[in-house]
């Protein structure tokens, strides 16, 4: 009687969990598709106002992005956290 029951609710537990990492995956992507196309239109739009390399923009803009854009999340979430505690917790 137990396995009876423990099937059907490890087969909804692995359902679950497989499509929450497929929902998870397909966010990421479309997330990296948004920030290329913003990197793209961004060093598309400096190469043309300057008459430069849209390639330069591009390895510019992302190196930007990976460099300084990891400390934002980094010093921030903590900084939010002691100033919003009930909110965040």
């Amino acid at each position: 009687m137990v396995c009876l029951q423990a099937f059907p609710y490890g087969a909804r537990l692995l359902n679950l969990l497989y499509n929450h990492r497929l929902f998870d995956v397909y966010k990421q992507i479309v997330g990296q598709m948004f920030v290329h196309g913003v990197n793209v239109l961004i060093s598309d739009l400096g190469s043309h106002h300057t008459s430069g390399n849209a390639c330069t923009y591009y390895f510019l803009n992302v190196l930007v992005d990976t460099t300084l854009g990891e400390y934002r999340p980094i010093y921030f979430t903590p900084t939010l956290t002691l100033l919003f505690p009930q909110v965040l917790l």
